[in-house]
Formats: structure tokens, sequence, C-alpha cells
């Protein structure tokens, strides 16, 4: 091989075995690069292989619980307050002021000045009413006629058909009325004392007093012992370590197969 030629050197770690090959070729262009053994540049083409099994058998185990109980009996002792009471009875009562407008009506003396007339002349009034006035009026009730001109237009040609219409005009005139009325002439009597009432209102003022029974409670105490027997029930849990036996698992695995591929330079 003459002149200076470059090969690409593809190294594999499998399962820390080390494969080399060789392959002639140029560097894809744009790919990324690094230095190697000896300067050289190379690139990380590292990848995994396919995904594996390992087949594992393990004994799973777990814990459970057991709850034993047992039935008690005891006497239990107290000092219990005891308290008599009885009722001892009492009036309570409340007074409250009122106001209240009551009548307050008195009787009174009052003259009396009475009139005595006596009837010595008279007059005349005059009423005016309203009569109606007629008179007999008559007036002339024609037909228009109208004719179209040579200009298209319509204009009055006379009347036609008259007639004479007579109807009364009445309207109403005041018409006097007179009326003669006696006159009187007057004077004061001897007076009259009579009684009258005088209403009136007056503002009184008093209380109301309203009760009700109330009682209270007199009490007194004293202390006594009391006993009571008491069932109850006492319980424990024991935990103890449970195994269910063996299981066959498959747990996956990938090797990862670190590569570099290099550009070496060859001696000419």
């Amino acid at each position: 091989m003459t002149g200076t030629s470059k090969v690409w050197i593809i190294l594999l770690w499998s399962a820390g075995v080390q494969v080399g090959a060789r392959f002639s070729g140029q560097p894809d262009a744009g790919q990324s690069s690094g230095s190697g053994a000896g300067g050289n540049k190379c690139v990380d083409v590292s990848r995994y292989g396919k995904i594996q099994y390992n087949r594992t058998v393990a004994n799973l185990c777990t814990y459970r619980t057991h709850r034993k109980c047992h039935r008690r009996n005891s006497m239990a002792c107290v000092q219990v307050p005891v308290t008599k009471c009885k009722a001892v009875g009492y009036s309570d009562c409340r007074s409250e002021r009122f106001e209240k407008l009551f009548p307050d009506d008195q009787a009174v003396t009052k003259p009396f000045v009475g009139k005595e007339c006596v009837a010595d002349g008279e007059e005349t009034l005059v009423e005016h009413h309203m009569k109606p006035v007629c008179t007999n009026v008559t007036k002339e009730h024609c037909e228009t006629k109208w004719v179209v001109n040579a200009a298209g237009e319509k204009v009055w040609a006379g009347t036609d058909n008259c007639k004479n219409i007579t109807w009364p005009d009445c309207r109403l005139v005041p018409v006097p009325h007179p009326i003669t009325v006696p006159t009187y002439t007057c004077r004061d009597m001897a007076p009259i004392y009579y009684t009258s009432p005088v209403f009136g209102e007056k503002m009184v003022a008093g209380f109301k007093t309203q009760c009700k029974a109330s009682a209270y409670a007199k009490c007194e105490t004293t202390v006594v012992q009391d006993c009571s027997e008491v069932d109850y029930e006492e319980c424990e849990h024991n935990v103890e370590p449970f195994c269910i036996g063996s299981a066959v698992m498959d747990i996956p695995y990938q090797i990862y197969d670190h590569r570099l591929k290099c550009l070496i330079s060859t001696p000419t």
C-alpha cells in the first residue's frame, strides 16, 4: 500500500473480550470525534445488546398477626355525691306604673237669650227666569253645479233645484218675576238658664301588681360509696413471620457494548 492512507478501527468490548477489525473508508461528515490512543481521532459508537433474562428463584416471606383476647370481670367503686332537694315556694310579684286617659266631664249652667219677631212690612224681590223666544227664519237651499273647462279644470256653473226652507230660530231671554216677601222686626226676650254638659279628658296614673307562684330548690349533699361490676375484654396482638414459598422470576438485563470508531494514519 503506497502513499498515505486512512483506515477505521472498531474496538469492541463485550464481557471483557476485546475484538479488533480493520475497515477502509472515510468518516461521515459532521460526525463528532475524540482523541484515541496515540493521538488518533475516535467516535464513541457504543450500544446495548439484546434484552436477556436471568431466571431467579426467591423464597418470599411476610408476616401475619393474631389477636388473642380474654374476658375479665371485676368490681369498681367510687365516692358518689348524693343530693337531696326539696322545693320552697314563694310569691314573685312585680308592680308596674301605668297612665291612661279617662273622661272628666262636668255640668255647667248657661244662659240662652231668645228672640221674638213680629211681621211689620214686606219687600218685593225680582227673579229673572230664562224663557225661549222664537222667530221663523226662511233660507234658500240650492244644489251647486260644476263643469270642466277647456283647460281641464273644475269651475262653478251656478245653482240648480233651489227650495225655500223655513225653521224656528229660538233663543233664551231673561223674563222678570216679582215675589213679595214679609219683613220682620225682632227683639231680645228674657234669658233662659239651662244646664249643659262640658266633655273633657284627664290622664290618670296608677299601679298594677302582678304575681306568680315560684319556687326554688333547697338541697343538701352527702357522699356515699357506690360499686359496680364491670365486664371487659383484654386483647393482645401476636405478630409472627409467614413464608409464602418459592417464586420463579425472570429478571431482564442488557450488556453494554462499548466501541470506539477511530481514524488511524498509516506510515508511507
